[in-house]
């Protein structure tokens, strides 16, 4: 697995290219129909949304717990879900990442309603 850093780039490219393919269809749609670019948005703000949720959903999963070995003694394990690195990851895309390219999202929504008030 590669380093934490790395990880979070192709994150962010990743979201990078989601928010813009979403930014491309609504502005191509809005030379056709404004209503069209709306529905777009709106679908991309709610699988942004989505995704977040699902990610804390999972995040905030029972620990697993691993019981001591047989005549070993001691104790047992607790591996928590989004425990390390992916965790951090995890949660930097559900409360940073996705919030801001929602962000960029309705930005231009906005951008379009008022192109769209003025052109009227």
């Amino acid at each position: 697995m590669g380093s934490p850093f790395g990880i979070l780039v192709i994150l962010l490219i990743l979201v990078g290219v989601f928010v813009g393919i979403v930014w491309t269809l609504m502005w191509g749609l809005s030379k056709v129909h404004t209503g069209l670019s709306f529905i777009v948005g709106l679908a991309g703000l709610g699988y942004l949304g989505w995704t977040a949720i699902q990610t804390l959903k999972s995040c905030a999963a029972d620990p697993v717990l691993i019981p001591p070995e047989v005549g070993g003694g001691g104790e047992g394990r607790a591996i928590f879900a989004c425990d390390g690195p992916s965790g951090m990851l995890s949660y930097g895309y559900a409360l940073i990442v996705s919030p801001l390219a929602s962000v960029t999202i309705i930005a231009t929504l906005e951008w379009l309603r008022r192109r769209e008030t003025k052109n009227a």
